[in-house]
């Protein structure tokens, strides 16, 4: 018997849209427990989010095995922004108008929050 592990990575399509909204679900609550309750609103909101953007703007990578998703990371296309360099209270009111948050002290920014 093989018990070797046996990962397929790959691009995520709008048929996994589904799962990805769970795995969110289930991350933000890991540190931040909501109200369980609101579980298939979030999940069913961020479903038809994720179903809307990817391929356009909005690309996840998954590992899965046995074909469940293991692992996944989105990546998020920006328009062009400027060097951000030494961080000047300008520079920093520009990335904020276009949706970035510098809650940890850095510019991240999350591409849905429910």
């Amino acid at each position: 018997m093989d018990n070797s592990l046996s990962v397929i990575y790959r691009l995520a399509d709008t048929d996994d849209a589904l799962n990805l909204a769970a795995l969110l679900w289930e991350q933000i609550n890991e540190f931040d427990q909501r109200d369980a309750g609101l579980r298939n609103e979030y999940i069913n909101d961020c479903y038809n989010h994720i179903g809307k953007r990817l391929g356009n703007d909005l690309f996840c990578f998954i590992a899965e095995e046995n074909s469940l998703i293991v692992s996944h990371i989105f990546i998020l296309i920006t328009p062009k922004l400027p060097k951000l360099g030494r961080p000047s209270e300008d520079s920093i009111g520009y990335y904020e108008c276009t949706g970035f948050s510098s809650k940890n002290k850095i510019m991240e920014i999350e591409f849905f929050s429910g």
